[in-house]
């Protein structure tokens, strides 16, 4: 079973300016303070380690799931990955700052996906965020690599690395 979710927010954001002049120095100072956030963010978030890809498995295949810290490894395999699945979703949703798609003069939808692995000890690596504008894309990571610790997912009885996927798409209005 291929589990999808799309988190779609809806943003609307007015902006009031005496002059056009104060607006174009606020974009300004806006950009400059967010390509310095980002260039911070795109050399620290990621962690990257190579696998093959025989090594890892899709999160939907697991005989155990990643767990969450909130969800339990009694529960049944079905509730332990919708309870991972949600907790990721509500992190993302929790943290992902829309405003910054406005503050960047986007508008529309925007659709980003994301992927990354969790690892044999329940560290989330290999972040990587496409199909959005680059620094979305790069938010995106930075948000993503603020995940806690899961306990590791498990097959045949041996931890295993686990690819996990998901679209976040937004509607971003000025």
């Amino acid at each position: 079973m291929n589990i999808r979710y799309i988190l779609i927010i809806s943003l609307t954001v007015t902006f009031f300016s005496t002059s056009a002049q104060d607006l174009t120095s606020t974009s300004v100072e806006v950009n400059e303070n967010i390509d310095n956030k980002l260039r911070t963010v795109n050399d620290t978030a990621r962690k990257w380690i190579e696998f093959e890809e025989k090594n890892i498995i899709p999160f939907a295949e697991v005989d155990q799931p990643p767990l969450a810290t909130d969800c339990k490894s009694k529960w049944k395999i079905e509730k332990q990955r919708k309870c991972t699945a949600d907790y990721v979703r509500r992190h993302i949703r929790r943290y992902f700052n829309i405003d910054l798609a406005t503050q960047l003069g986007i508008q529309g939808i925007v659709e980003i996906n994301i992927s990354f692995i969790i690892d044999k000890n329940g560290e989330v690596i290999n972040i990587n965020a496409t199909g959005g504008p680059e620094k979305l894309n790069i938010h995106a990571i930075e948000v993503v690599s603020k995940l806690e610790k899961f306990e590791p997912a498990k097959k045949d009885g041996k931890t295993i690395n686990v690819s996990y996927k998901m679209p976040l798409a937004f509607s971003a209005h000025n």
